[in-house]
């Protein structure tokens, strides 16, 4: 499963750094290894689950973004996830590559400060704008 997964998230044009249980995970951050998401299945092998890891990561990076998946996802992350103001995504398995690319794309997006409080962001006119001179070009002279 790791494998597709990487493949579908290198085919969607990510750099995918694997890791195949949290320590192995844990060795990488230790490294110095830059990486911008945590995309970890909650129920995985070795000393601790993603749920787990993602804590231990973000308790040293309160920035980072994290997208979970899980095929059991009843009860597996509690309401309130710890992070101030917005929980972390999950990915219900199944999913397709789609809901995948929307999914990676949201967190990725989400602007976040040092704290890892969502950093509002200004309402942009300019869709509109542009929207608006299309349907209705200037009168010709």
């Amino acid at each position: 499963m790791r494998d597709y997964v990487t493949g579908q998230l290198e085919s969607l044009g990510y750099h995918v750094l694997v890791a195949a249980n949290a320590d192995a995970a844990l060795e990488i951050v230790k490294r110095g290894t830059a990486f911008d998401l945590l995309f970890t299945d909650i129920v995985m092998p070795g000393s601790m689950n993603g749920r787990q890891l993602a804590e231990t990561l973000m308790a040293g990076r309160p920035a980072l973004r994290v997208l979970f998946t899980s095929g059991y996802s009843d009860g597996v992350l509690p309401a309130q996830q710890g992070r101030g103001g917005h929980g972390i995504p999950l990915l219900t398995k199944p999913y397709r590559r789609g809901e995948l690319a929307r999914m990676l794309r949201r967190c990725l997006d989400l602007q976040v400060d040092f704290q890892g409080d969502p950093v509002p962001q200004p309402y942009s006119v300019q869709p509109d704008l542009e929207r608006f001179l299309r349907e209705n070009p200037p009168a010709k002279t």
